[in-house]
């Protein structure tokens, strides 16, 4: 169960762990202004496997993205 434990813990953890963790965010955040996501499949079609720790797809879950027109882009500018 406890097989993936991305910084470690207790007084081993990772003292990159914070900063990781910012740039994660600072990045989906840039991802989810500039591009927009839909599933490819219904969303019907995935199921949820609860039989692990963390609940998961049981099948891989694919994506369409497309880059968001910007208002600016729109008016020619």
């Amino acid at each position: 169960p406890w097989s993936w434990i991305p910084f470690g813990a207790g007084r081993h953890r990772c003292i990159g762990a914070n900063f990781a963790m910012m740039q994660l965010k600072a990045i989906c955040s840039v991802l989810l202004q500039d591009w927009t996501f839909e599933l490819s499949q219904p969303p019907e079609s995935y199921r949820n496997d609860h039989a692990r720790m963390v609940v998961q797809l049981a099948q891989p879950c694919s994506v369409k993205y497309r880059r968001r027109v910007r208002e600016t882009q729109e008016a020619g500018v």
